[in-house]
C-alpha cells in the first residue's frame, strides 16, 4: 500500500535556499508601501489598518478626516485588497469609492484617497519575486 499523496503544486527548490530567506524570526515581511505626501508607511503581509487608532492601526495619521479605524490593507500570498471599514470620509481608489467592509484588489501603483488624503500603493517587487522564484505561488 503507498502512503504517498501526489501535490497539486510541487516545485523543487534551488540549491541556494537561505534559510535567511524562509523568515523564521517571526519578522514579517514588507510587501508594499503606502506613499503620502513623499513618505512610504510599510504595509506587511497580512492585516494592516490606517486610520488615527495608535492602538489598532498599522499605519497612523493624526488626521482628522480619517477615521479611528479608516480602511484595511490584506496581504495573502500574491493577493492584495484593501476594505472601507465604513469610515465617514470615504476611501477610494482612482475615482471609484469603495462599499464598505468590502475587498477591493490592489495591484500595484493605485491612487488612493482616505477622505481628501491622497496616497500611491506601492508593492515590494523584490518580496513578489521572492514567492515567485521558490515556488510559494501556484
Amino acid at each position: 500500500m503507498d502512503d504517498t499523496q501526489a501535490l497539486e503544486c510541487t516545485q523543487a527548490l534551488p540549491a541556494d535556499w537561505d534559510e535567511d530567506d524562509d523568515n523564521n524570526s517571526g519578522e514579517k515581511r514588507i510587501v508594499a508601501w503606502l506613499e503620502i505626501e513623499g513618505v512610504r508607511h510599510e504595509i506587511f503581509e497580512g492585516e494592516t489598518k490606517i486610520g488615527r487608532d495608535q492602538a489598532t492601526c498599522g499605519i497612523v495619521l493624526q488626521n482628522k478626516v480619517l477615521s479611528k479605524e479608516h480602511a484595511l490593507f490584506d496581504i495573502e500570498g500574491e493577493t492584495h485588497t484593501l476594505a472601507d471599514l465604513g469610515s465617514m470620509n470615504k476611501t477610494r481608489i482612482g475615482k471609484m469609492v469603495l462599499k464598505p467592509k468590502v475587498r477591493y484588489a490592489l495591484h500595484g501603483e493605485e491612487q488612493i484617497r482616505f477622505g481628501d488624503i491622497r496616497a500611491k500603493y506601492i508593492i515590494n517587487e523584490k518580496w513578489l519575486f521572492h514567492y515567485v522564484d521558490y515556488g510559494l505561488l501556484c
